[in-house]
């Protein structure tokens, strides 16, 4: 029996959205309240609620759909005439926009995610500004020994950096390591406007909020750290990532020289340790390593990748590589925050796909006994 072929992007079997959109959807608005529940429950037990703040991301939703809409039509137009080959492409998406996306039923599937998301974001900085004040920073020294010993006795960043020693390469890295949040919006917008098929969408996004919730909360949580770049900051005695940081600021100082720009990870630790020295909430704010987001995040969209398109797959897992490398060659995580992440990541994809599969089945079983009767 031959296996299914694997859908492109282009394939999407566009149709109404009514209700059979919104079912496999469930269990992720579900569990958004109960995180924004959960964290606002945290900040009145501790006295943090001045950290507590739901707003903080409600206009960017608002300004990234203003931008995603021309953006999304830009992409699907494209595919659809160079790759998919569509004859009538401008047509095509006139089409799928009268069936699908302008659709009441889909315009408010659509508001309500981004709504959601928003909550999700915004009581997620709330919680990691809160985090070091319920649990202390703690683990960094064990942290360290671990990378070491699992490293044979080196310090992974001095791995890093003796495979990429030059001030441009840390540039390169800085950049593909800021271009992170970029690229994870995109992503997760493409999940909320358009992808292949119902079940994948619900899929990737109970999954993306998971690891928010286990890996960038539940787990940070346990596993309190501020990671390399904060070490000397946080931990009495000698700061073992001293040489790290002079390495950085070194090269730093090299690029502004020359006029290439600037490692910007610097500034943004800075602004970071501000942010927790204040005691206050801005977006982005908020200190934690263990277990590194941006490795498990670009995990999951190397994941999810892969299931719509192979090509885009292994280009995503070079991506999480990267994200990988210039954790540690910067001075955000060490090497086991990462590894941590990144499994973490796969586990909750699976646990989605299943979330997801059985929600559907028995949603199947009900519809199709309520037919019967």
């Amino acid at each position: 029996m031959q296996a299914p072929a694997r859908q492109g992007i282009a394939d999407i079997a566009w149709r109404p959205a009514g209700l059979d959109n919104w079912r496999p959807l469930a269990p992720f608005f579900t569990l958004v309240l109960v995180y924004v529940v959960a964290v606002g429950a945290l900040a009145a037990a501790n006295g943090l609620w001045a950290f507590f703040k739901l707003d903080l991301y409600l206009d960017i939703m608002g300004t990234s759909a203003i931008l995603g809409g021309p953006a999304w039509l830009v992409i699907y137009l494209g595919h659809m005439a160079l790759v998919a080959r569509e004859r009538r492409p401008i047509r095509r998406i006139r089409d799928d926009l009268r069936t699908t996306l302008l659709a009441p039923s889909e315009v408010a599937l659509v508001s309500a995610l981004m709504i959601a998301i928003a909550l999700l974001f915004s009581a997620f900085t709330s919680f990691k500004i809160m985090l070091a004040q319920v649990h202390p920073f703690a683990l960094d020294p064990l942290l360290a020994h671990l990378d070491r010993v699992l490293h044979f006795g080196i310090d992974p960043w001095r791995i890093t950096h003796t495979l990429f020693p030059t001030a441009g390469s840390s540039f390169v890295l800085n950049a593909l390591y800021n271009a992170w949040l970029f690229v994870v919006w995109i992503f997760l917008f493409l999940h909320i406007f358009w992808l292949t098929g119902r079940r994948h969408r619900a899929r990737y996004l109970l999954a993306f909020l998971l690891c928010w919730i286990v890996v960038g909360s539940i787990a940070a949580l346990a596993l309190s750290s501020a990671g390399p770049a904060f070490y000397g900051r946080i931990v009495e005695g000698r700061d073992l990532f001293a040489p790290l940081m002079e390495r950085l600021a070194a090269q730093d100082a090299v690029l502004s020289a020359s006029g290439s720009g600037h490692l910007w990870a610097l500034g943004t630790q800075e602004m970071l340790w501000r942010y927790y020295t204040g005691d206050t909430t801005g977006l982005g704010a908020g200190i934690s390593a263990m277990p590194s987001m941006h490795v498990a995040m670009a995990t999951l969209m190397a994941l999810s990748a892969q299931r719509i398109a192979r090509p885009l797959g292994w280009l995503f897992r070079t991506y999480a590589v990267a994200i990988l490398v210039g954790s540690v060659h910067l001075g955000w995580h060490y090497a086991i925050d990462g590894y941590v992440g990144a499994a973490l990541a796969v586990l909750m994809w699976r646990l989605a796909g299943r979330v997801v599969l059985q929600f559907d089945e028995s949603d199947a079983r009900k519809r199709s006994n309520a037919a019967q009767n």
